[in-house]
């Protein structure tokens, strides 16, 4: 990991309209009362991160997104593309994937 550096990454909370105001555990105190749809992790001094990370929150279906890989970022004036994972680590019951 040379020339890798560590940094506390601080959360930033989102409102959106799918959103819940019931978070869990270790969001609820600053989320509390507030219609919360993502806690993004950004750097301290807003630079800019090579990787995203964000809890979402909700109780509706969402659609999954898909987004350009670096080349096709590159091809359409951006900085870079976006590599995914998703880790569904809270769920009902009734939770559904669907992929088309």
């Amino acid at each position: 990991m040379d020339g890798m550096l560590m940094q506390k990454l601080v959360p930033h909370y989102v409102k959106k309209p799918w959103a819940r105001t019931d978070l869990p555990p270790i969001f609820a105190a600053a989320g509390a009362g507030r219609q919360i749809g993502e806690v993004r992790f950004e750097s301290a001094d807003g630079a800019d991160m090579p990787l995203l990370v964000k809890y979402i929150f909700t109780s509706d279906r969402l659609s999954i997104q898909v987004h350009p890989d670096n080349a096709q970022a590159v091809d359409k004036g951006l900085l870079r593309g976006k590599d995914e994972i998703w880790y569904s680590s809270i769920a009902s019951s009734a939770r559904r994937w669907a992929l088309a």
